[in-house]
Order: C-alpha cells, then structure tokens, then sequence
C-alpha cells in the first residue's frame, strides 16, 4: 500500500475517532478484557464496531485475520466489512467477519478431519425432513402417546420439528429434559392444587392426592417427554440420509470443541479479539460458541454490543438473557450509551415512555428514579438540525381506504415541498397493509423500494412451467391422459399462439359429442398439417408448438431432469419472454429458484426423475411447504416500504407507520405444540405483548425528524377496528387527531388501482447488479468469463439464468472428489504412504453417486467405466512421486483476500509443500490445448490456464495468513491424450509482469463490471448468450458494439 493510500485511511480512520463520544471513545480505547455496550437506537453502534477493530490494529500487536466479527445477518456482515474499508482499505479484506452459521461451516471445511462424514452430508430438504418425520410417526408403537389412527396421522409431525429446532437452538439434551419434567413432576405432587381442600362422603377425604387431575395435567408432559427422546432417531435418520439440518452446523462445531482441545485452542489462539454485534438476539448454542472461544481466558478480549430494548427476534430463538447471561459470567465493564445522534428529542421522549411500559428490561433495573438522570434514556445529540422536528402525531381515519389515500397525499405533499422520496419511509407490521400501496404508487411511475418473501410455487410462472413439466410426465406415461392441461397451455403467451384458433381446436376435438371417449385427441390433431389448415388462420404456430412437445416427450428416457428443463425453458420462448419483460429480474429469480429445487434434490437423489419433481411439488403443497424468495423491488431514489422487522438498523427523515390496530400490532402467541415445565419454556414460546412494544418501539425509533402514526376506526366493511395500545403510551400529551382526505385523493386513489398496470423494459437492471456486487468476490473463474464474452458473464454470473449441470461436469467433480479425498488420507497416515488404487477408484465411484444428477443412467455406467480406467493408469504414472512433498493440502479455500479494493477468493485443488515453496497444482480432465497456457501479448489477452495459475499466485501472494513463496504453478491432466505417450503436467513459472498484467486485467474487469459495462458480442460464433442476443428483439435496447466483433 503507497503511502497516500495510507495517509488517506488513517485520515478516515482519525476522522472518525475523533467524532466519537466520550462513551464511546472509552469502549473502543479499552482493548482488553470482556465488554459490553448497550447501544441504543441512533447512538452509532455500527461506527463504533468499525472504529474499534481499526484502534486494535493501529495500537497492538493483533493483525487483520486476528480479529473475529460475528453478525446475525449477511447485510450486517457486508456492512461491518464496508465501514472497515473506508478506515483500513483492503485490509478489510483480511478481518473475518462471519455470521455464526458461516463461521462454523468455515470451521468444518478447514478442519474436516475432526468432523467425520461431513464432507458427505448435503443440508436436508424441507420434503426429507417430511418423509423423516413422517416415518419416524409410523414406527412409533401404536400405544405411543403420539400415534392416531384416524383424522390427520401426522397431527404431531411439525410440532416435532419445532421442538427439535429449538432443542438444536438451545443446545438441549434430551437426558437434561428428561430431568427437568422428572423435577417438575415431583413439585407438582406437593402442589396445592392437586390436594382436595374438603372432603366430599364416599370419593375423597380433605388433604387427599387428586391423583385423576394429576395424571390429566401431566399427560401432555409425557407426551412431551416421549418426543424429546425422539431427537436421537430424527438425527440417526438424518446420518442415514447422509443429511444435517440447519442448526446442526453450530452444533457439530460445539461438539468438535468441546472433544478437541487442540482444535479449540487453534483458534482461541487465532482470534485474539471477539466482536458480537446484536448481542441481545443470540440463541442458546451461539451463546455456547461465543463461550467456548474465550474460555481460555478468565478475562476474554470480548466486546459485544446490545440493546435489549430492540430485541425483536424472539420468534426465531433469540434468547433475551443473553446480555444477563454475559453480565453474570464474565463481569464485563459496561457502557451505555445515550447520545443519539439520529432523532428529535420529542420522538425519543415518547420511544422512552412507550418502552418504559415494559418490565423485561435492563434499563428498568437502574435505582435512578428520575427520568432525566436515567443513563437509559437517549438524548438528542444532533450536531446538524437538532431541535428540528416534532413529536410523533398520530391521525385516525373512518375507514382503511381513508388512511391510506391520505398516507399517499401527505407523501405528494411532502414531496411538493422538496422532500426527496427516499428520506421517506412506509412501515407496517405486515406486508398485507401496504399491497395496495405498493401498486398505486407503481401506476403512478413513483419510485420506492420494497421487498417481501413470496412463496415461488404460487408464482404464475412456476405454475405454468410446472404444468408443462405436468402435462410431459402424463403423455410419456399414458398418451392423451393429461388433455386437461393442454388448452390452458396453448395459451402461454410464450408460445405465441392465437387464442381464437384455440378455441377452434377445442371445438373440432369436442366433436360435440355426448361421451368424452369420442372426442378427438387434441395430441393428435395440433400435428395434423393438413387439419390445422382447415381450421386455423395460423397453423404454422400451432404445428411447431407440436413438433417441440413430442420432442420434449421424447427427451425423457434420454438426458436427466435438469437438461429437459433447460430445454423447455429456452425452445418454448419462455427465457426469452422473461429477459424482454420489465420484471424480468423478479421473473428469472423465481424461474431459478424452481430450477434449484430441480438440481438440488437431483443431487441429493440420484433417481430423481419428472414422476419425482411432480410427486415432490405435491406433497409441498399438501404440507404447507413454501419454496421461499425475496421479491424485491429497488430504486434507491424511491419511497422505502418495510415491515417493522426490516426496518432495523435504518433511518429516515420521514417516517409513517400505518395501520395501527390490535389486531395487527398485538400478536397473539400461537402456542405451542409440547408443553415445558415453568424454569424450561423454549425462549421462542414466551412471546407476549412486550415483544410486540419493542417492535412498535424498533419502528418509531426509525424517524430522524418526523413520525407519523395512522389507524383506522373501521375497515371497509365497516367492522369496528381496536386501537393497538401502544398509541396511548407515548404520552398523555399525544392523542389522534381527524386525518382530512379530500373525495377528489381518495377517488384519485380508489380509480388508480382498478387500473393497475405493469411498464417498459430495460435490459441491464443496474439495481439488481449493484446489489449483487456488495457481495461479489472476483474468482479466477469469473475473470475468465468476463474477459472472454461479458454477455455471458452478466447472463450467468450475475442473472444466473438456469443451467444445466453437464455430464463432463459431473465426471470432472467426480475426478477432484476422489483425488481430494485420496490425497487426504496420504496425510493422515502417520508415514505418508501413497494409498493402493483401490482406495482411489473407491472414492471416485463414490463420488459419482454424489454427482449422479448429472448423468443420464448411461452416462453414468460409461463415466464409471471411464474414470475407473484414467484414475488406475494416473495412479501408475505418478505413485511415486506423490510423498516426496512435505506436506500436501487439497481444496485449499482463500476467501480472505484483495488486490487492492477488489476482493478475490479461489479454490485449489493441491498444494505441495516443500521447505522453501510450495507448488500449486490444479487438475484438468479435459484435453491439453497450448493456446490455454500462453500467456499475455499485444494481440491476446492470455489463456485461460495462464491466467488461472497467476490469479492463484496472486491469492497465495495476498492472503496475510499464509507464508508460502510460490514459484509455479501446475496443469496437472489427469487423463493421458490418445496420441500421445506421456501425461501432459505442465509446469508454469510465473514472473512479475505475469502478476502485473494480470492484476491490470482484474482493475479492468473489476471497472467494467462496475460500470455496467456487459453489451459486447464476444468472437465465438457459436457463443450461446451473443446468439440469443442476436436472435432476439434485444438487439436494438441493448445497443452492442459490433465493431468488438470486427477487431
């Protein structure tokens, strides 16, 4: 780094210091010892995180990667490392900011000899955790308290994978359960409400054990005793299933701790200084994790950060004596902080009496009974417009239509009067409230920003791909037995076709006849010419619609599940029709999401077929599984739609939360489906009116200068609407005032969403791309496709438009699976001897079973044929030359590294140690081809291999924890070319102007993307992005530069 770029963080950095608070300053300079800061709403946590990790690496010994930052979120993660950068430049780069569920799949893949089978276990479906407990449920003995033989055999089923969930969450045992209802059942006994209190003549006598209401009350407890000893079984079936949930992956980290202290102490050692952001909504196995990394030390460098006043998460297992739990065990130095720098003073008094209201807090443990002097009560310290604002005002409406016509005229209003609509922010507690927002507001072409989960298989484009992938699966098992399907297809717009001539064929198939059996088959009659003519105006649409689904249907017995549905989607014009619409990032993400379920179940079952996906589909919709994706719409100029939950951690001059009722604001608890003993009820289950305040309270704290607060008195059908109570706690001198709509707004509102409409399209969706670059890491990979053909790479890797996975794909991954895997048992061997072939063609037919969804069944038995072959005569060549390194290390993953601003991770397949250097080997399955390897000149870029091998030198080069000198690196092909007598193992040496030419593509690349710079046709004639650019209406929009083509 030059020492301009130096002078220019440290002046960040010193900048930034030196506008902290007295608080604050004190909580950063203090570097040693456990810590814990209460950091209220606006009071700068986020500053003080960054600021702090900056101050331990300018004032002790600790670098970079010495640093541990765990976060709840992957927005908080990219946030922490973005404020970083501005203090410290690339080094940010280096400091391992993690959620908890990263850092502990972080641990198992750099450590995954203490982790057993790991390596082989894939996260669990929704649909196998269906069939698991489902069979779990049918192997219960038929007097189990669980068991039913009539009505819904599986009532029971998601009660137990709520109570597993949060047993996992809890880090609970079944033997400490067991316990604690044993304990309760005890007390229970000596309970006076199970002794009579009177006698009555021939039943009981006074003081009498009512051993019938004993038995009654304790049955549920049982039955709650029976499903906790049934953990062990779901998780042996999940090992059997060669799965793991998602808790399971801070568990296994937990135990691998707790049973290798070396493994502990490697990175107690590792990190000499722990940050926990949002400390208040750490769960009970986090807490353990957090734990066990600094038990080590009496006095742990720990500094967490919370405030438990915004502890909203409780729902998912966020366990509200977490920060009394640190304060018990580690007696840390507390600092709380009171300076708000984001809010009106008015607005902080009423947030202050509404959460004083609630008795769970910290805050109210203090003695100071006067409210000013209370350290929990956040001041207003502005340096910029302080005293600007108002106190929060409230607005009643008649009726729902009222609220929100003059939610949208204060909006306009405001708006008119120069307030720019992204200082404005609409929250809700669900997302029901704003939909028609939300669309009067697009009608009207105003700009704002939301985003919701929306269930993918209710989309109408899932619906639609899903009933072609339907209608295929019935014609190839019976022909003709899915006409039901076809007509409702034929009118996809995508296929183009008239809906009148539709209409035509379903006359003429009718027959009008009285038994269906004689009517014509529409299969047959769409690929009759001579009949279509007769009939149609276009027969032309119609006859190749038919000629692409028999071809479809012909596909099946011959290539896998993932290329049929590639297939589908790009000949139907389906693809095509997506990346032409307005919404095509919304659309394309849902078609992805599809197709990933496709892919990932086919991985995970190698006989996944169409019969499959359909049967699957069912039983989601059947279980009320949902197929999750965030719809998100995004223009940074816009008004900001959130729930109340989203809205944490943001700010905005401008604030409305509307529709302020009981029966949205004041959630009931669901209950629960096991019942805990008092000292043992789950966290997630004690969820009551004190949550729902500080979500109220998390909403309000949002607003910088104004909040206004709406309800209606009835809903449009004129039903009365309960007021949510929180309006009558932010001050007696707050009260509703009429909120005054004119008929002129509420008509304007009423008439523009009865004439909702969708707009025009853009190709490159510059939102969509920003927002994926905040998280985008440049990998030898990408940078190979972006030099190659930029189309490709904005379709792919930042659309990621559906793939297919290949069958050379699938070998390829079978090839590395078994050299990873043979290489590490070589060292594990306390004499490093090479293992027998055997041990090698043994993992590479295990790893074709993992990637069998690639392969159609004779793609699969010629590969295995194949591979078994390559492997046994590489094996031959080089046996003897593999222990002569020092130590060799396979998938090696850096992730924690720059060049500069531009963050780079890669994966490589072997490193070879030696005393003085190391080798970089990376292995090819395909042929060797010079031109790959030739490295950069006035007229090429360089090979793809050349550029491979020096990015690689560039990570091993940048990552601080490594201090290997590497002088070369390797194309090892593992499979000899037939017209040759030698294996082709080409060492590279790599120079500095490699390094340098290299690193210049990478700034170009890195510029272009940024730029939005993607509309050039590559020189492949064949190149399958450019053609379908070229052979589509895109052309024109995208305006691309054919004179790259001419150069």
């Amino acid at each position: 780094m030059s020492n301009s770029t130096k002078t220019k963080y440290d002046q960040a950095f010193d900048k930034a210091l030196g506008m902290l608070n007295q608080q604050q300053l004190d909580a950063v300079k203090q570097t040693e010892g456990p810590i814990m800061v209460m950091a209220g709403p606006g009071t700068g946590k986020t500053q003080l995180l960054g600021v702090r990790v900056g101050y331990i690496l300018q004032n002790t010994d600790a670098k970079a990667h010495n640093i541990l930052c765990l976060t709840f979120t992957n927005a908080g993660a990219v946030s922490m490392r973005s404020r970083l950068l501005s203090f410290i430049g690339p080094e940010a780069y280096n400091a391992h900011i993690y959620t908890y569920h990263a850092f502990c799949h972080s641990v198992i893949q750099d450590n995954i000899e203490y982790f057993g089978g790991y390596r082989e276990l894939q996260l669990i479906s929704d649909i196998e955790q269906i069939e698991i407990l489902n069979q779990i449920i049918d192997e219960l003995p038929k007097e189990s308290l669980l068991k039913r033989f009539k009505g819904d055999l599986y009532y029971d089923r998601n009660n137990l994978l709520k109570l597993f969930s949060t047993m996992k969450q809890e880090n609970w045992k079944s033997d400490m359960v067991d316990k604690n209802i044993a304990d309760y059942e005890i007390e229970m006994r000596e309970d006076e409400s199970m002794i009579y209190k009177n006698s009555r003549k021939g039943k009981w006598e006074k003081g009498d054990f009512k051993q019938a209401a004993f038995d009654k009350y304790m049955v549920k407890y049982r039955k709650t005793k029976e499903a906790v000893a049934l953990l062990g079984k779901y998780d042996q079936l999940l090992y059997e299933r060669q799965r793991y949930d998602q808790q399971d992956t801070i568990l296994f980290v937990i135990d691998a701790f707790e049973k290798n202290e070396n493994l502990k102490l490697d990175y107690q050692e590792r990190y000499q200084y722990i940050l926990v952001d949002e400390y208040q909504d750490t769960n009970g196995s986090q807490n353990d994790l957090v734990f066990l990394l600094s038990d080590y030390w009496e006095k742990p460098n720990l500094f967490v950060v919370g405030d438990d006043d915004q502890a909203i998460y409780r729902f998912q297992g966020a366990n509200m004596t977490s920060l009394t739990d640190f304060i018990s065990k580690f007696t840390p130095d507390r600092y709380v902080l009171k300076n708000n720098y984001r809010s009106y003073q008015g607005i902080l008094d009423s947030a202050y009496k509404l959460i004083r209201q609630n008795s769970e807090r910290i805050g109210n443990q203090t003695e100071e009974k006067n409210e000013e002097n209370d350290p929990y009560k956040l001041v207003e310290s502005r340096k910029d417009r302080k005293g600007y604002g108002s106190e929060p005002i409230v607005y009643k409406y008649q009726k729902k239509t009222l609220e929100q016509a003059g939610l949208v005229s204060k909006i306009l209003e405001l708006h008119e009067q120069g307030v720019a609509y992204k200082n404005m922010a609409v929250i809700y507690r669900g997302h029901k409230s704003a939909t028609d927002l939300v669309k009067y507001f697009t009608l009207k072409d105003i700009p704002l920003q939301t985003k919701r989960k929306v269930n993918v298989l209710d989309q109408p484009e899932v619906k639609k791909i899903h009933n072609i992938m339907l209608y295929l699966a019935g014609e190839y098992s019976k022909q003709d037995s899915r006409e039901d399907l076809l007509f409702e297809i034929l009118h996809y717009s995508y296929f183009k076709i008239a809906p009148r001539d539709i209409g035509y064929i379903a006359a003429h198939c009718s027959n009008y006849a009285d038994v269906k059996e004689d009517d014509r088959k529409w299969r047959k009659v769409i690929g009759d010419e001579e009949q279509l003519q007769k009939l149609v105006q276009d027969s032309e649409s119609i006859l190749d619609f038919s000629v692409m689904l028999e071809d479809w249907i012909g596909s099946i017995p011959n290539m896998t599940l993932q290329r049929l549905f590639e297939k589908v989607i790009t000949q139907s014009g389906l693809l095509n029709d997506i990346l032409m619409d307005e919404d095509k990032t919304f659309r394309l993400q849902v078609l992805n999401k599809y197709f990933d379920l496709i892919k990932n179940e086919s991985a995970k079952n190698p006989d996944f077929t169409l019969d499959t996906l359909i049967a699957n589909v069912d039983i989601m919709r059947h279980s009320n599984i949902s197929l999750p994706l965030e719809k998100v719409i995004q223009n940074e100029e816009g008004i900001n739609f959130m729930t109340a939950h989203g809205s944490k951690g943001l700010e905005f001059e401008y604030v409305f939360i509307i529709d302020v009722t009981k029966k949205n604001w004041e959630q009931k608890n669901a209950g629960r489906g096991f019942r805990f003993p008092p000292d043992l009820v789950p966290i997630s289950e004690t969820a009551d009116i004190q949550d729902d305040r500080r979500l109220f309270y998390v909403a309000l704290t949002r607003a910088k200068n104004f909040a206004y607060i709406s309800y209606s008195l009835f809903d449009d059908e004129g039903k009365d609407l309960e007021t949510a109570r929180f309006i009558s706690e932010l001050g007696e001198h707050i009260s509703a005032v009429d909120g005054v709509v004119s008929e002129e707004q509420t008509l304007d509102y009423v008439t523009g969403l009865m004439t909702y409409t969708e707009g025009t399209p853009v190709l490159i969706d510059r939102d969509l791309v920003a927002r994926l670059l905040k998280t985008f890491s440049m990998s030898a990979t990408a940078l190979n496709k972006f030099i190659r053909c930029r189309l490709s790479f904005y379709f792919e890797n930042l659309l990621r438009v559906p793939m297919a996975r290949s069958a050379t794909m699938g070998y390829g991954s079978a090839i590395h699976y078994a050299l990873e895997m043979y290489f590490k048992a070589m060292e594990v061997d306390p004499e490093r001897k090479s293992p027998d072939p055997d041990t090698l063609t043994t993992h590479f037919i295990k790893g074709m079973k993992i990637y069998r969804s690639h392969f159609t069944q004779m793609e699969f038995d010629n590969f295995n044929i194949l591979g078994e072959k390559i492997l046994r005569e590489y094996y031959d060549e080089y046996k003897d030359q593999w222990n002569t390194a020092k130590q060799t290390i396979s998938e090696k993953n850096i992730k924690h590294t720059s060049i500069g601003e531009i963050p780079i991770k890669g994966k490589i397949d072997k490193v070879e140690i030696y005393d003085d250097h190391v080798k970089v080997i990376d292995y090819k399955t395909g042929t060797y081809k010079k031109d790959k390897l030739a490295g950069v000149s006035d007229e090429d870029q360089g090979g793809d291999y050349w550029r491979q091998l020096v990015f690689y030198k560039l990570l091993v080069d940048n990552d601080p924890t490594l201090d290997w000198k590497m002088k070369s690196g390797t194309m090892d092909f593992v499979e000899k070319a037939k017209t040759k007598v030698k294996y082709d193992k080409i060492e590279l040496p790599i120079s500095s102007q490699d390094e340098e030419a290299v690193t210049k593509q990478l700034q170009e690349s890195w510029t272009a993307i940024h730029n939005y710079e993607f509309e050039q046709f590559c020189e492949d004639e064949n190149c399958r992005w450019c053609n379908f650019v070229r052979d589509t209406s895109m052309v024109q929009p995208l305006e691309l530069d054919e004179s790259y083509n001419e150069e």
